[in-house]
């Protein structure tokens, strides 16, 4: 429940033990905390009301920031040899920052399914590739 100076601040009419955690407190009015005050006042929201349109849609257009693996940092790296035991490591680690990965493998998929999960949706990227395929390289 909401509290402030030990004074429950619980909407009238409704369960005073049910309270939404995307709310906060309003700023203090008249060093009083809670008393003689609307509901609206009480309590404000502490998301963004207005919709926000993106114009464009180039990497430059995502979310940034340090939000972790569900954002994006501006870095794309191609990590080659992934699926060996420091190249799991490496992966984890730019992923958990907010890294677009690119990962090149030869062989089965098998051995690279288990680096899905070091990125978000869409920030891992897989690619086959073969040593006596040039063109595969340049894909790269």
């Amino acid at each position: 429940m909401l509290r402030c100076l030990g004074k429950s601040l619980h909407h009238p009419g409704r369960n005073p033990f049910f309270t939404l955690p995307t709310f906060q407190m309003s700023s203090f009015k008249d060093g009083k905390c809670g008393e003689n005050l609307t509901w609206d006042e009480k309590i404000k929201p502490s998301y963004q009301m207005k919709p926000v349109y993106i114009k464009k849609t180039t990497t430059a257009a995502m979310k940034r920031g340090t939000g972790g693996r569900s954002s994006f940092s501006g870095i794309v790296a191609t990590v080659f040899g992934a699926s060996g035991f420091l190249g799991r490591y490496v992966v984890n680690r730019l992923g958990k920052i907010g890294t677009q990965l690119i990962l090149p493998y030869r062989g089965d998929f098998d051995e690279m399914r288990r680096l899905k999960l070091s990125g978000d949706l869409g920030q891992v990227l897989f690619l086959p590739y073969n040593l006596k395929d040039e063109d595969s390289f340049a894909k790269q």
